[in-house]
Formats: structure tokens, C-alpha cells, sequence
């Protein structure tokens, strides 16, 4: 990790709170609505399920949010939690930021349950062991494809209160066929084609499993 002095919350950034006295309770969502620099970070309510709790002043926490290829974590406390006009919080100023640069390539252990076709092909069950910004390492139990023929994937992407189902295409880059010690398939896909919404998602979810495993 690196210093990072020059951070600047924008509008709509994403950021995630871990409560640092109670280390078992679940991570809060919530949005940048507004930057104070020296003064306070403004967030909408946070959630956690759907719900949101009632945040007591002072109350510190973890945060951690991303922007572009870098995730940013600080500590702050919570200065004041107000319900008129509407429900936000305002944190203390951010103080010894970190960050993290994260390459595109960085992969992130998914273990999801996916659909993967080629055109011409019907659409079968695979697994998607890791993800990362621009592709993924799939795992089948029959063969899908060669290297650089296109595949169409299907698959949930689920990440803070959020879920969306996505459907887009990727090409083989790369293939393992099984061995005597194992009976699978191995593809390494890139992604291609993907939308604006498409790339937002992705990234939503593989920063969100990032988060996790800076907090193990």
C-alpha cells in the first residue's frame, strides 16, 4: 500500500464500511453525496440486506471504496447521523489513505454457477472460478470450444444489495484438457464487446470480492 494524499471523494463513488469494534457485523453500502475537504465525507444512509441502521456518533469504521484501478481504505468516525430531509451520515475527514493498484488482469476467486454457449451450440453448465476486469478461468465437465472460438456467457452478478443478470460475449484464449487426475475442461476467456453497464457491473463485483479478501 501507498500513501495517498491527494484523495478526492466524487459524487456516486461506492463505498463500503466495516465497523472497527464490532468486527463480526456485516458491511455497510453506501454512495458519496457530497466531498467537505477538511470538514466531513456526506453518504447516503448505509445499508446492509436492505436495512439500515441507526449509527451512533463517533462510531469508527473501515472504508474502503474504489476508483478506476485503485482501492482507497481510511479510517473514519462517524460525526453526525441525520434523518431530515433525508437520511445520511458524515464522516470525519479521511486521514492516512492507502491505496491499492489494481491491474486488470487481477483475478479474484468466484466459484459461480454460469451458462456458456458456443452460436452454434446449446448452452451448458460451467463454473467460473475466477474473474477479473477483462476475463475469467471457466471450468466444465465436456469439452466447449477451441482456442479463439467465441462463446456467449450468462451469469448473475451479485454484489452489495445489488444484482443484475448479464449476457455478453468472450472469446478462448486458452484451454486445458483433462488428465488422468482430473475430468474437466479449463478454459481461460477474455471478454469482449461489453457495455458501459456490462464493465460497471464487472467491476462492482470484482471490486467487491477484492474487499473481502483485504478483510481476511
Amino acid at each position: 500500500m501507498q500513501d495517498k494524499s491527494d484523495f478526492k471523494a466524487r459524487l456516486g463513488d461506492i463505498v463500503q464500511l466495516q465497523y472497527v469494534a464490532f468486527s463480526d457485523r456485516e458491511r455497510l453500502n453506501a454512495r458519496v453525496i457530497g466531498y467537505a475537504p477538511n470538514k466531513s465525507l456526506i453518504l447516503s444512509a448505509p445499508v446492509a440486506a436492505g436495512n439500515a441502521p441507526f449509527l451512533q456518533e463517533k462510531q469508527k469504521f473501515v472504508v474502503r471504496m474504489m476508483r478506476g484501478s485503485q482501492v482507497y481504505a481510511f479510517q473514519a468516525e462517524v460525526l453526525k447521523y441525520l434523518t431530515s430531509p433525508y437520511a445520511h451520515v458524515h464522516l470525519s475527514q479521511p486521514q492516512n489513505i492507502e491505496a491499492i493498484q489494481v491491474r486488470n488482469s487481477r483475478r479474484v476467486n468466484t466459484e459461480s454457477i454460469i451458462s456458456v454457449q458456443r452460436a452454434d451450440a446449446e448452452p451448458s453448465s460451467a463454473t467460473m472460478l475466477n474473474t477479473s476486469l477483462t476475463g475469467a478461468l471457466i471450468k466444465t465437465d465436456k469439452p466447449i470450444g477451441e482456442k479463439n472460438d467465441s462463446l456467449i456467457i450468462s451469469s448473475e452478478f451479485a454484489f452489495y444489495d445489488f444484482q443484475k443478470y448479464l449476457r455478453f460475449n468472450a472469446i478462448i484464449r486458452n484451454v486445458t484438457t483433462p488428465d488422468n487426475q482430473q475430468d474437466e475442461y479449463r478454459y481461460g476467456v477474455e471478454f469482449e464487446g461489453l457495455d458501459e453497464e456490462q464493465k460497471l457491473i464487472i467491476h462492482g463485483y470484482v471490486y467487491d470480492h477484492i474487499v473481502k479478501e483485504m478483510e481476511e
